[in-house]
Order: structure tokens, then C-alpha cells, then sequence
């Protein structure tokens, strides 16, 4: 039995507050209305980041602190507290944490008499003994916030690969007569150890009769040194990188064979060229289209990038 706290019909989900009994595989009927669910699961919610929702009141010479206890995603409780700043995102550096269910909770092994996997302490003090912090309690909440990335970047260079996190621009395309011969972009990123960040181009040359939309994706080389990275806890340590197209050394068939990835041809004062699925070679470029693919070998440490800038160049 329980009490529906909310449903969420889009994802097939069903929120139970205070529930008893077993529920997976199980089926939920409604004491008034009759209607009837069948749980096929019972879900842990797995995150990254923390939002305490704490109404409190701090009078003068009185303090209070928060501090919340975690569960990894294995199952196992921590034994230590972290300190949390209220009503701000707070990121949980040190691996992926869980939220487990009620059901799943009953499986977990205690720490300090308590198998709940997630515990906000506070703490409160005070120099004078006619007042202390005041807090309501009745409309504390807070939101869990989970990372969605992976460490794969297969068939990027298509419209959609297999990584988790891509963006694309719209297609831009220059004013007559400024067909471009280069292209340089620039990113301004939060890039730690253990991410990546890769950009790539797509170009047309209005002669080309193929489609702007049929073109593959060419993945762009990193000019910045490759062992610029950023700090790994403050995320607000920013680089800026520069990405170009790469040179027809290689050996992915420039201009030998049918492909859409384009390259700097050394033969032809380094302007960017490519051959289109007729066969037919094509230099410089009046419409183009940027995307950036990012990548991590975990959840808890992810990139980011603030701005992007991209120059078509004429040499």
C-alpha cells in the first residue's frame, strides 16, 4: 500500500509515498477509483550533482551547516559527511552517487544504525541562548541532478553517432564571392583529465550537386597542445582551444577515392578541398556547419564549453 505522490505518464513512472509490501512485478490498484498499474520495476535514481532546498531562518549570532551522506552506485553507504551549500548545485566529484528506492534501501547494509542512501545533516549554533536558526521543516525538498554522457564518439562524423552528447549548428553560409579556403574554430572549455572535447565541419562548394545534408561531418585536428587540460575540481578554470582542418596526410583516401571529409591539400597552397560522392573534387567552401562532441570516462567529471567562434578564412 502508499499514497501516489505523482505519476509520470511519459516515462511510465509512479512516485508511492510511504509505500509497504513488495512491488516488482507487482500491480497498484487505486482504493477509490478502481484503476489498476502494473510495476514491472523498482527504480534507483542516480546522480551527480545537488540541490538542498532548505527554508531557514539565521539570526544574528546564530549558525547553521548542512552536510549530506551519500551512497556509490554499487550500494555501498558512506561513512563521512560532505558539506553542502544550500539552494546552490553542489557536485559530487568523487564518483556517481545513488538515491535507492525504499524497496532497494531494505537490501543496503547499515552505516551507523541507517540504511537510507541519502542524508542531509544540519548543524546549529548559537552565541546567544534567546535565539537559535529556525528552519521549516514541512517544505524542505531538494533535486538530484544526473550527468548524461559516455566515452564513445563512433560515427560522428554522420549526422548521429554513438556518442551521448553532440551539438550542431545551423548551416551558415557566406556572402557571395566569400567562398572560404580555411576555417579555424575556437572554443573557450572546461576540459579536466579523463574528458575530451572534439569538434568537427561540414562543408559544401556551391558547384557540388550533392546536398549540403548528405555531407559527412569532418573531424577537425587540435592545434592547442593536446596536454592542455583544466582543473579537475574548479570548473570555472577555463582554456581556450583551436581546432583546424588537418593536412591530406593522413591516409583516409584524400581525394582518391568518394568521401565528403575534406582536408588541407598541400598541392593547392593548403586550401581545403574534398571529393563528393561523384567523384568530382571541389576546393574552397561557401556553406558550412560546425559540431562539438563531448566525451568522459565517467559521470561525476564532465567538460564543458562556454563559447564557441568560427572564422572562415580566405588565404
Amino acid at each position: 500500500s502508499g499514497f501516489v505522490k505523482f505519476v509520470d505518464s511519459t516515462n511510465g513512472k509512479i512516485n508511492l509515498d510511504t509505500p509497504t509490501g513488495t512491488w516488482a512485478n507487482g500491480f497498484v490498484r487505486g482504493q477509490v477509483s478502481g484503476a489498476t498499474t502494473r510495476v514491472t520495476s523498482v527504480d534507483n535514481v542516480s546522480f551527480n550533482t545537488a540541490v538542498p532546498k532548505i527554508p531557514q531562518i539565521n539570526y544574528g549570532n546564530t549558525v547553521s551547516s548542512w552536510t549530506a551522506r551519500t551512497t556509490s552506485t554499487s550500494g555501498v553507504i558512506g561513512s563521512s559527511y560532505t558539506n553542502l551549500d544550500v539552494g546552490v548545485e553542489n557536485d559530487f566529484l568523487v564518483g556517481e552517487k545513488k538515491v535507492y528506492s525504499k524497496t532497494n534501501e531494505a537490501g543496503l547494509t547499515a552505516v551507523d544504525g541507517s540504511k537510507k542512501s541519502l542524508v542531509m545533516k544540519g548543524t546549529f549554533s548559537t552565541t546567544d541562548t534567546n535565539v537559535s536558526p529556525v528552519i521549516d521543516e514541512s517544505r524542505i525538498n531538494g533535486i538530484v541532478i544526473g550527468n548524461v554522457i559516455n566515452n564513445v564518439d563512433t560515427d560522428e562524423h554522420k549526422e548521429v553517432g554513438d556518442s551521448s552528447v553532440r551539438y550542431m549548428t545551423k548551416p551558415i553560409e557566406l556572402a557571395d564571392g566569400q567562398d572560404a579556403e580555411d576555417l579555424s574554430v575556437f572554443l573557450t572549455s572546461y576540459k579536466p583529465q579523463g574528458t575530451d572535447v572534439k569538434v568537427y565541419a561540414k562543408i559544401h562548394n556551391p558547384e557540388d550537386a550533392d546536398a549540403f545534408d548528405d555531407k559527412d561531418f569532418t573531424p577537425l585536428t587540435q592545434i592547442t597542445s593536446s596536454n592542455t587540460y583544466s582543473d579537475s575540481v574548479d570548473n570555472t578554470d577555463l582554456k581556450e582551444f583551436e581546432f583546424g582542418f588537418s593536412a591530406n596526410t593522413n591516409g583516409q583516401g584524400f581525394l582518391t577515392s568518394a568521401n565528403s571529409h575534406a582536408h588541407l591539400n598541400t598541392s593547392n597552397s593548403d586550401v581545403v578541398a574534398y571529393r563528393s560522392a561523384g567523384g568530382s573534387i571541389y576546393h574552397t567552401y561557401k556553406t558550412f556547419a560546425i559540431k562539438i562532441v563531448m566525451t568522459s570516462t565517467g559521470t561525476n567529471i564532465v567538460p564543458l564549453v562556454k563559447d564557441m567562434r568560427a572564422i572562415a578564412l580566405q588565404k
